[in-house]
This record gives C-alpha cells, sequence and structure tokens, in this order.
C-alpha cells in the first residue's frame, strides 16, 4: 500500500515511478489467481479465452482505471482485444489504499467470464448471454465481436448442440433488432482496384457475415489450429491456465 501521496507536475497528486510498483504488487494481491504480465497487465486463460485485467494509467499519472477484458484466440489477431469489457472507476494516489480493493471486487463480481476456477460450458455461454442483455439498449455496440466469439467458441469445444444453440442465439439476437440488423448489411468504405468506393447498404450482407461464422462453428480442426497458432503468436504459453469442462 501506498505510504505517502507525491506531488504531481499540475500540484495535483500523482504516481511516481515507484508508486506504481507498489499499486502492481497491491493488484497482484487483488487479482490473484491471474498473472502479472507486460506491465500493469495481468491475465490467465480458460480454454481459447484469455482473461484480463489491465491498469489503464492516464497521461499525468494522476488517475489510474482498472478495465477487465476478454479476448478469445480461436480468432486470428495481431493484438488482444478487448471484448466483454467491464471498465472500473478512476483511483487517485490518495484513494489507492482505500478504493483498489473496492474496485478488484467490483471487477470479479461484474466479470462476465469469472478470473479463477475451472468452468463449465454453460457458464461460459451464460456469461456472453449476459452480456448480450446488457447491451440490448445499446443503438451500436461498436463491433459485433462478442457474437461471433460466442460461436467460435462453441464450435471448438466440437459440441454440436451447444454450437446448434449458439449460432440459433446469436441469429436471434441479431435478427430481432433493426438497427444492428441493418449495420450488418452495411459494407464500408473502400478501395477496389485502386478505386474509393464510397459504404453502401447491401441487402442479404447479413445472411453472408453469418453464414462465415456458421461454416467457422463446423471447422472445429482449423479453430483449433488457429487457438495454438495465436497462443504461441501472444507468448501466452506460460501464463495460468484453467479449464473448460464440457
Amino acid at each position: 500500500m501506498l505510504e505517502e501521496v507525491h506531488e504531481g507536475p499540475y500540484s495535483s497528486p500523482a504516481y511516481t515511478k515507484e508508486d506504481k510498483k507498489i499499486v502492481a504488487n497491491d493488484w497482484d494481491e487483488a487479482m490473484k489467481p491471474l498473472k502479472r504480465k507486460r506491465g500493469l497487465s495481468w491475465y490467465n486463460r480458460v480454454g481459447p479465452l484469455v482473461v484480463g485485467v489491465y491498469l489503464n494509467m492516464d497521461t499525468c499519472s494522476q488517475n489510474y482505471y482498472p478495465e477487465y477484458s476478454v479476448h478469445n484466440l480461436c480468432r486470428e489477431f495481431n493484438c488482444l482485444t478487448a471484448t466483454l469489457r467491464v471498465n472500473g472507476g478512476g483511483i487517485s494516489p490518495d484513494k489507492h489504499n482505500d478504493r483498489y480493493m473496492e474496485e478488484a471486487k467490483k471487477i470479479r463480481e461484474k466479470a462476465y467470464i469469472p478470473i479463477e476456477g475451472d468452468l463449465e460450458l454453460d457458464q461460459i455461454i451464460a456469461g456472453y448471454e449476459r452480456y448480450f442483455e446488457d447491451i440490448a439498449s445499446v443503438n451500436y455496440p461498436g463491433n459485433f465481436t462478442e457474437f461471433e466469439d460466442l460461436i467460435l467458441i462453441c464450435g471448438w469445444s466440437r459440441k454440436k448442440k451447444k454450437i446448434e444453440y449458439a449460432l440459433d442465439v446469436v441469429h436471434k439476437i441479431l435478427t430481432s433488432n433493426a438497427i444492428w440488423h441493418s449495420t450488418l448489411c452495411w459494407k464500408r468504405a473502400r478501395y477496389e482496384e485502386g478505386q474509393f468506393v464510397e459504404g453502401e447498404y447491401v441487402e442479404g450482407l447479413f445472411d453472408e457475415v453469418f453464414k462465415e461464422w456458421e461454416e467457422s462453428a463446423w471447422n472445429e480442426d482449423k479453430l483449433n489450429a488457429i487457438f495454438e497458432s495465436e497462443l504461441k503468436r501472444h507468448r501466452l504459453e506460460k501464463i495460468p491456465e484453467r479449464r473448460i469442462i464440457f
């Protein structure tokens, strides 16, 4: 815990380099069994899902913001993405000792995928469904990665009934929300053969997108190969591992 509060360049409390080491040690305890990796980031993995907590320090080091997120290794990407996000409140140096355990507890309680213990596949599915319920009133969720991820995770499990269930749930949600459905029918502005093409609404584009997700879900061998490759690509072989129980 911090023994004293230091003043920053703008006459406000700010975290020094040594303070950040103390904060990291405090969160080591608060976030067990996640393992610290890459600065103020903690991770473990359950199946292909990388569960992480990151302390986002602002530019002047006057506050940090705890952020929980999940990345799916069944999806090829050049960095770890932040899906199923849970954002904590800002913590200034003078509030760290009083609030960091409280914020850690909130993250544990709100996390869509629990940060500890082996999990049933149904618990994973329930976490995604809870997220879908939480964003139901949002006109545009930013992207639709979580919907694809649910399908891919069930595909990775090789459980036919779970794959069918995920496909059914995602299809119903996205077709029943007119705004989301139309967004997925929007083809973004792009360059084709060196020519700029403006974005346009394409009738039936949603069906094409969903078909790609469906085909990926039934290609279990490819999903597992992607998972193994991405695990090495992001150098995550040594983070703590938990099981998904089928």
